[in-house]
């Protein structure tokens, strides 16, 4: 009696298999490799705004050294705070501003003195900051509060590669 085994696997079965096994761990891989890259990217850009951010963060805060020593000075030679506040102006224009600071500007009202000047990051942000100069009571007290210290976005500068062309139901 000659019995054949009848067996479920043949061998062009498990070739399949191991085929269909090495295309989901090179897809796999891929994806990872994909993922990993674009991760990667994200990060480099990521690193860079917060370097620029950092960078113009220091270049407001050695002007703010500045206009402390300047106010100092200034509260030391006045009389009274009508003297501090004539010459505040004169004090605040001839400042001298690092080079990444721009658009320093003083404005004078009845009530209260503010400056305010920006410092670029890149061609579409910048750090704005605000100042409202106030009289100190005491020698030790501050000369400013800060009012605003906000990184703004210049929407306006975006360019054509960066936007999207979104369908709006008009034919050309």
């Amino acid at each position: 009696l000659n019995r054949k085994k009848h067996t479920f696997l043949h061998p062009g079965f498990s070739s399949i298999l191991m085929v269909f096994l090495i295309l989901c761990l090179v897809t796999f891989a891929v994806l990872s490799f994909m993922t990993a890259r674009s991760d990667y990217a994200l990060s480099e850009k990521l690193a860079e705004k917060n370097t620029q951010y950092y960078e113009a963060n220091n270049a407001a805060q050695l002007l703010l050294a500045q206009v402390d020593e300047e106010l100092l000075a200034l509260y030391q030679s006045a009389d009274d705070a009508a003297s501090y506040y004539g010459a505040l102006p004169a004090v605040l224009e001839n400042l001298p501003l690092p080079d990444q600071v721009t658009d320093f500007q003083t404005d004078v009202s009845t009530d209260d003195v503010t400056a305010s000047f920006t410092v670029r990051m890149s061609d579409t942000r910048c750090l704005a900051v605000t100042l409202d100069f106030i009289y100190p009571e005491l020698s030790g007290d501050n000369c400013y509060k800060i009012t605003q210290w906000q990184t703004v976005t210049d929407t306006g500068a975006a360019s054509d590669s960066n936007t999207l062309h979104l369908y709006t139901g008009d034919t050309p």
